[in-house]
């Protein structure tokens, strides 16, 4: 940044093999660093205070493991998505690759989460999905550890309410507003984000980030009214 922190002049770069560092200068930068955010860290460093943040707890754990099923198994289906229902809150998606190779997910909400041992594992995904489809999940050949993603909460940052943010330096996708990854919400998001900064970029440099937080803002809420509720 600028000694007075009023800009940011580019990134500093920390090569992970040699630990060297290198600085690329930039008129802009943006972070797209995903749900970590380390905008919020480098505003505070630089004497900012971060967004408010919005979140909406959910408590999902999504277990997967690669499967080669045996050949004719799954007949003409390539994709199985069986989602939670209210009285159900448990779903899984087995999903056709390449090379005979296939992905198991299986997802629970609130407490009811799949086991990660592979006993446990297959008997979560009887509970969910049909008899067919779960014999060619029975009798597939394992083609990986079994490996599971916790997902909390998903988290919204409110960057169009700061009253202070330095010049030469944006935030998109994930870093502003992360959601549950098996809607896709998230990439959808980020893209209606990427053509809002686009228009934003084509009205010129000044106020730069407040005028693309704010059109950011409405993007996000028109995409995803309810997300938050």
């Amino acid at each position: 940044a600028s000694d007075d922190n009023k800009r940011v002049l580019g990134v500093e770069v920390q090569h992970s093999g040699s630990g060297a560092t290198e600085v690329l200068h930039a008129d802009l930068v943006v972070d797209a660093t995903g749900r970590s955010g380390r905008a919020t860290r480098w505003l505070e460093t630089m004497g900012y205070a971060p967004p408010p943040e919005e979140s909406l707890k959910v408590d999902l754990l999504y277990v997967s493991q690669h499967l080669r099923p045996v050949p004719g198994s799954m007949g003409r289906e390539k994709v199985v998505i069986i989602g939670h229902a209210p009285t159900r809150p448990t779903a899984a998606e087995y999903l056709e690759q390449e090379d005979g190779r296939w992905i198991l997910t299986l997802i629970g909400y609130a407490g009811h989460h799949p086991p990660t041992d592979q006993a446990g594992f297959l008997a979560f995904a009887k509970a969910i999905v049909p008899p067919h489809i779960f014999a060619s999940i029975r009798d597939a050949e394992p083609l990986s550890e079994i490996v599971a993603h916790r997902f909390p909460s998903t988290i919204r940052r409110r960057y169009e309410k700061l009253s202070r943010f330095p010049e030469g330096l944006l935030v998109v996708g994930d870093a502003i507003c992360s959601f549950n990854p098996i809607y896709a919400q998230g990439m959808t998001v980020a893209a209606i984000q990427a053509e809002t900064l686009r228009n934003t970029l084509a009205g010129g440099s000044d106020r730069l980030a407040p005028r693309f937080f704010k059109a950011a803002s409405k993007a996000i809420c028109q995409a995803t009214p309810r997300a938050f509720e």
